[in-house]
């Protein structure tokens, strides 16, 4: 996407893709990597998910790797891991500044985790994916995304989207869709995606009482646990920034005075 990433991950629906680039090409990663086009908004348990499908008729897990891939717009508009863009426009017109960014990076410079190229063919060969295959796919979203539609995962369509990717994207008014954008201006970037955490969402099981419970689901006596240590208060999921530290403090709360209510 020419204002957004556009990311190659997950069982999604461009099967066919796969299919065209296997009969075309030798078994590299991306010929096994299925396609769902996350981008900016992508649920984070969606994206989770999309790597650890695992594949029984190819055995493997077929989304590792996965690649970004973003545009010149993109890269003028958007601060990402080693790439740091200052103010978008000025004044009172400016969208991003030094507190939201830090010190503009120069835009020349390419961190070594990226790729970069003048055309997709270039940047497939560089990644290691199928260039016909990535070039059909884009195709398809770069037409949908000119008229401001994603009918595949409806991107653009909630108020939510709209005032946070597209308020940051608020410099670009040759969007039909402030969300969505074609990936069409050279040069290209990518870089390769892999799983790794960032925090934990899971530990021993608690109750309402922030409780440690045996395998029985039985309490056991003087032993609680809260935050990160616990299974968390989310059901494995996450909810949104902050969660742990809000959960580890409200349950701390609870455990804090259910030990006082024993003690009363």
């Amino acid at each position: 996407m020419a204002g957004f990433p556009w990311v190659a991950a997950g069982p999604g629906p461009a099967a066919q893709m796969r299919r065209r680039a296997a009969a075309s090409a030798p078994p590299t990663p991306a010929v096994r990597s299925r396609l769902l086009r996350c981008g900016i908004r992508c649920p984070y348990d969606l994206f989770n998910q999309a790597f650890a499908y695992y594949d029984t008729g190819e055995p493997g897990h077929v989304n590792i790797p996965a690649y970004f891939i973003c545009d010149a717009a993109c890269w003028a508009t958007y601060s990402l891991p080693g790439h740091t863009v200052g103010a978008v426009g000025d004044g009172e017109d400016s969208y991003f500044n030094e507190t939201y960014g830090g010190e503009a990076s120069d835009p020349s410079e390419v961190p070594a985790h990226f790729v970069k190229a003048d055309t997709l063919e270039e940047l497939a060969e560089k990644l290691g994916i199928d260039a016909a295959g990535l070039a059909a796919e884009i195709a398809t979203f770069n037409e949908n995304a000119a008229k401001g539609v994603d009918p595949v995962y409806h991107r653009g369509e909630k108020h939510l989207d709209i005032n946070t990717t597209g308020v940051m994207a608020g410099s670009r008014t040759d969007l039909a869709n402030p969300v969505l954008a074609p990936l069409a201006t050279g040069p290209f970037y990518g870089a390769v995606y892999v799983p790794g955490t960032c925090g934990t969402a899971g530990g021993l099981t608690i109750n309402e009482n922030a409780q440690v419970v045996n395998v029985n689901g039985e309490p056991i006596e003087h032993l609680y646990a809260v935050g990160n240590c616990s299974s968390g208060v989310s059901g494995g999921t996450y909810v949104h920034g902050g969660i742990s530290l809000g959960s580890g403090a409200v349950m701390s709360w609870v455990a804090v005075n259910h030990v006082l209510a024993a003690k009363a």
